[in-house]
């Protein structure tokens, strides 16, 4: 794991970045004590639009915010990951959970998680051994200082 990584150029800051046997992912992390967590769907009968409503607020501009994270990583890494793919993850901490979200979810390309069962989602077996673990990781780590 890499915490609070800084992307160059700019102010921003990554959050996380597990280097896992599953692939790489990049972790944003929100807080929202006791906020309750719910999906919605805004679109008509013919289509889908997906929302992420977090204590009654839309939250969904934090899943495309998570476009940059992903860029910025596989920039630092791309030469060591060949067809791998960068994955986004939202994490929320403290949030309340309904039993229609009791499980992760996709909305677009981004898992929709918290703190309970992130891990199990990035300790799934993958294509990563011990060794690309540590060469990953160092690369981003020398890409992407500490913030």
């Amino acid at each position: 794991m890499l915490h609070d990584r800084h992307k160059p150029h700019t102010k921003a800051n990554i959050d996380h970045i597990a280097i896992t046997p599953a692939g790489v992912w990049v972790i944003d992390a929100k807080v929202r004590p006791r906020k309750k967590l719910e999906y919605r769907d805004r679109g008509g009968m013919f289509s889908r639009d997906e929302r992420l409503v977090v204590g009654g607020r839309d939250e969904t501009k934090l899943i495309k915010d998570m476009t940059w994270h992903v860029e910025a990583v596989h920039e630092a890494c791309a030469e060591l990951l060949g067809d791998t793919v960068v994955r986004p993850a939202l994490c929320f901490v403290e949030v309340t959970v309904g039993l229609l979200t009791r499980k992760p979810r996709m909305v677009g390309a981004v898992v929709i998680a918290w703190r309970a069962v992130l891990p199990e989602i990035l300790t799934r077996p993958g294509p990563f051994g011990p060794e690309d673990i540590d060469r990953i990781a160092r690369r981003i780590a020398d890409r992407l200082p500490s913030a």
